[in-house]
C-alpha cells in the first residue's frame, strides 16, 4: 500500500477544487494600478492542508490569530497552466467562493516538475 507524503500526494488526496484568479492591471488617474480579478485557470484538483506552526516561539502564532489569517499549504500538479501562476495571483476555493487565499510562495520542492507547492494565507486577499 502506497503511503502519501507531503511532497508526493496521491490521487485520492486531491479532494479540493480551486481556481486561480489574476488581477487585470489598469492605470488610475493618479498613476497607481488597479483592476478587477478575472479567472486565469477555472478549476484544478488540489490538496489543501491547514498549516499548524509549532508553539515554540508563540509570536508568529499569536500574530496570525490576531489578524485572522490562517496559513495553508497547497499541492497541485504542475502543467503548462499552473506553472504560469505567480504570487500576484490568488486562489479561490470553487466549492466555497468566500474562501480566498493570497499566494505567498510557489516552488517545485521535488525538483522533477510534477508538483507545485503553494504557501497560502486565508483571509488576506482583497476582492476589489
Amino acid at each position: 500500500m502506497a503511503v502519501s507524503s507531503p511532497i508526493y500526494p496521491l490521487a485520492r488526496d486531491m479532494r479540493d477544487r480551486v481556481r486561480f484568479d489574476r488581477r487585470a492591471v489598469t492605470t488610475t488617474p493618479l498613476g497607481g494600478t488597479k483592476g478587477e480579478w478575472y479567472t486565469l485557470i477555472p478549476s484544478r484538483a488540489a490538496k489543501l492542508t491547514a498549516f499548524r506552526p509549532r508553539r515554540k516561539g508563540g509570536v508568529e502564532v499569536e500574530a496570525t490569530r490576531a489578524q485572522a489569517v490562517t496559513p495553508f499549504d497547497m499541492y497541485v500538479r504542475a502543467d503548462s497552466l499552473t506553472t504560469t501562476v505567480t504570487t500576484d495571483d490568488r486562489v479561490v476555493d470553487t466549492r466555497n467562493p468566500a474562501r480566498v487565499f493570497r499566494i505567498n510562495f510557489i516552488a517545485d520542492l521535488e525538483g522533477r516538475g510534477l508538483w507545485l507547492t503553494f504557501q497560502l494565507d486565508l483571509g488576506t486577499a482583497t476582492d476589489g
